[in-house]
C-alpha cells in the first residue's frame, strides 16, 4: 500500500522540526521584544534629559524675571534713597503707586550700623538690628552691590524667608546702608509653583556660594539638614549650563543633575531627576513588549502542539492500517485453510463415493466425513460473512438505550434454541440490575456474542455444556462496565480456540470500544469481554 500524503508530509517535516520552529518563533519574538525595550528605554532617556533641560532653562528665565521684577523695585527706593537724603520714604513711594508690594512680605531700608530705619511691617522699639546677616554684611564689606540671602527666620515678621538687598551709596560714595526685599521662602523666585518642571525632578535655587535659596517642597528645616550643595559646586561654576550624572546628595540612588545660571544674579536653578525615573516609562512598556512576545510565543508553542498532536494522530492511523492490513491478511491465510481443510475432506468424500467397488466401510467413513466437512464447512463460511458485516460497517455504528437485561434474557432464548438441537445444556447467569439502561450498537453486542457462542457450542461437542452470563459493574454516575463470559465445557477440547472465531470476535470487540480475554477453564474454555458503557438518561 503506498504512503499517504500524511504520512510523507510526516517524515518530511519530524516532530523535532517542530518544536523548533516554535522555539526559534519564541526566541525571535523575545529577541524582538527585548531589542524594542532597549531602544525604547534609549530614545526615552535621550527625551527625557532633553525635557530635563528644557524645562531647566525654562525655569531659570522665570526666576530670572522674577528677581528682575524685585530688584526694579529696590531701584527706585536706592535712587530715593540716595538723592532724597533722610527725607525719603518707602511708604510715600508706595502710597505715590511708584512701587508695589505685591510677592513681598516686607520692603526696609536699613542704615550703614544695621539698624532697620524702614519698613513696610513699622519699626519696633528699640529698632532691630540686622548687621549679622548675611546680605548686609556681604554689602557692607563691599563684596557686590547685590545680595539674595539664604533663608533664615525673620526678626520682625518670624517667618523663613529670602532678603533681596541692594547696596545704598553715600554721596562721596561710602557705604550707607542697603535696601531690602523680604520674600516667603516657599515664594522665592516663582518656586511656590510658577517654575514650570518635571513631576518627578527635585527643584532648587541655588546661591553660587553652594548655598540654598529655595526649594520646591522643602521646609526650612530640610534645608538646614541638606546645607550646602558643595559636591555638584564645581559643575556649576565651570559652566553656565550643563547635564552631568552622579549620586543624589539627599538620598541614596543616582541622579542626572542639570542646571542653567540666572544672571547676572550669582543664582543657579538647579533639577535633579533620578536615574530610575528616566526609564521608569519605557520600563513599564517592556512588560508589554514582553508580554506580546509571551502571547506570541504561547501561540507558536500552541501551533506545535496542535500539530504534533496532528501528525501523531496520523502516525498511529497510518500504524493502525498497517496493523489491519496485516490482519487481514493473517485472517484471510486463515479463512483459506479453514475452507481448505473441509472443502479437501469432502472431494476425497466425493470421489471414495464415486470410486467403484467402494465398502460398505469406506462408504460410511466417506458420509461421516461428508457430514463433518458440511459442519465445518458451514462455521467457516459464517465467520466469513460474520467478518464481512464487521469490515462494512466499521464506521457506521448505530447507538440506541439498551435494557442489557433483556438483550441478555433474549440472547440466551435463542442460544438454547440451538443449543437444544446440537443436545448440548446452556446455562444462564445475571447480575444487572433492573430498569438500568446504556447506550450501545446492538447489532454489534449481538454478533460479538453470537461469535462467541457459535465456538462454544462446537466446543462443547454432543453432551456438553455451555455458559453464557452478564453482569454490570458501575464506574461512576454516567458510566458502567458490561461483562460478558462465555464458557464451554464438553468432550471437544480446543475447538473453542479456532483462530478465525476468536480474531472475528476480538474485532467486534474492539468496534464495541472493549476487549475480549480468553482464560483456561476446568474441562473447557472461558471468554470474557469487557466494555465501558455510558448510562441512558
Amino acid at each position: 500500500m503506498p504512503p499517504s500524503p500524511q504520512a510523507a508530509t510526516l517524515r518530511r517535516l519530524p516532530l523535532p522540526g517542530v518544536w523548533g520552529i516554535a522555539i526559534a518563533v519564541a526566541l525571535l519574538a523575545f529577541g524582538l521584544a527585548l531589542s524594542a525595550a532597549w531602544i525604547d528605554r534609549r530614545e526615552t532617556r535621550e527625551h527625557e534629559l532633553e525635557e530635563l533641560a528644557h524645562f531647566t532653562r525654562s525655569g531659570a528665565a522665570q526666576v530670572a524675571a522674577y528677581v528682575v521684577t524685585t530688584v526694579r523695585t529696590l531701584d527706585l527706593i536706592k535712587f530715593a534713597a540716595e538723592h532724597d537724603g533722610p527725607a525719603f520714604s518707602i511708604q510715600r513711594l508706595i502710597d505715590e503707586k511708584r512701587i508695589s508690594t505685591e510677592g513681598l512680605m516686607q520692603l526696609s531700608f536699613i542704615n550703614a550700623q544695621g539698624i532697620v530705619r524702614q519698613s513696610t511691617l513699622g519699626v519696633a522699639t528699640p529698632p532691630t538690628s540686622v548687621a549679622d546677616r548675611y546680605h548686609f554684611k556681604t554689602l557692607a564689606e563691599g563684596k557686590s552691590d547685590f545680595a539674595v540671602s539664604p533663608p533664615v527666620l525673620g526678626r520682625r515678621s518670624g517667618v523663613w524667608s529670602v532678603h533681596v538687598a541692594r547696596r545704598v551709596d553715600a554721596p562721596d560714595g561710602s557705604f550707607a546702608g542697603a535696601v531690602v526685599a523680604t520674600v516667603d521662602m516657599a515664594e522665592f523666585g516663582g518656586i511656590d509653583g510658577r517654575i514650570a518642571t518635571l513631576p518627578e525632578a527635585n527643584t532648587s535655587i541655588v546661591g553660587a556660594d553652594g548655598m540654598f535659596r529655595a526649594r520646591i517642597g522643602a521646609t526650612p528645616a530640610d534645608l538646614m539638614l541638606i546645607g550646602s550643595f558643595d559636591t555638584w559646586m564645581p559643575n556649576l561654576r565651570a559652566a553656565d549650563s550643563g547635564l552631568a550624572f552622579g549620586d543624589n546628595p539627599f538620598a541614596p540612588g543616582r541622579v542626572a543633575v542639570a542646571w542653567h545660571s540666572v544672571k547676572p544674579f550669582d543664582l543657579f536653578v538647579v533639577m535633579m531627576l533620578p536615574e530610575t525615573a528616566l526609564r521608569a516609562d519605557s520600563d513599564n512598556r517592556a512588560f508589554y513588549y514582553l508580554g506580546a512576545a509571551a502571547f506570541v510565543a504561547l501561540l507558536a508553542f500552541a501551533a506545535a502542539l496542535g500539530i504534533d498532536r496532528h501528525e501523531r494522530a496520523l502516525k498511529r492511523a497510518a500504524d493502525a492500517a498497517s496493523r489491519a492490513q496485516e490482519e487481514m491478511a493473517r485472517l484471510l491465510a486463515g479463512f483459506g485453510q479453514d475452507l481448505r481443510e473441509p472443502i479437501d475432506a469432502l472431494r476425497w468424500a466425493t470421489d471414495a463415493l464415486a470410486m467403484p467397488g467402494c465398502g460398505e466401510a469406506q462408504r460410511q467413513r466417506a458420509l461421516g466425513t461428508l457430514r463433518a466437512s458440511g459442519a465445518k464447512l458451514g462455521r467457516a463460511l459464517n465467520d466469513v460473512l460474520d467478518w464481512v458485516t464487521l469490515t462494512q460497517t466499521n464506521d457506521a455504528t448505530s447507538l440506541a438505550a439498551l435494557d442489557p437485561r433483556d438483550w441478555a434474557k433474549l440472547t440466551y432464548e435463542a442460544v438454547r434454541g440451538r443449543a437444544r438441537d446440537l443436545d448440548v445444556a446452556c446455562d444462564l447467569g445475571l447480575d444487572v440490575p433492573d430498569g438500568l439502561r446504556i447506550i450501545a450498537d446492538a447489532g454489534r453486542l449481538h454478533r460479538m456474542t453470537n461469535a462467541l457462542l457459535v465456538h462454544a457450542l462446537a466446543a462443547a461437542g454432543q453432551g456438553g455444556r455451555v455458559g453464557f452470563s452478564v453482569g454490570v459493574r458501575g464506574l461512576d454516575a454516567a458510566h458502567v462496565e458490561l461483562a460478558i463470559a462465555v464458557s464451554a465445557n464438553g468432550t471437544v477440547p480446543g475447538a473453542a480456540q479456532s483462530h478465525l472465531g476468536g480474531e472475528v470476535a476480538q474485532g467486534f470487540a474492539r468496534s464495541l470500544g472493549g476487549t475480549i480475554e480468553r482464560r483456561e477453564a476446568p474441562g473447557g474454555t472461558l471468554d470474557v469481554f469487557r466494555g465501558g458503557f455510558q448510562r441512558a438518561a
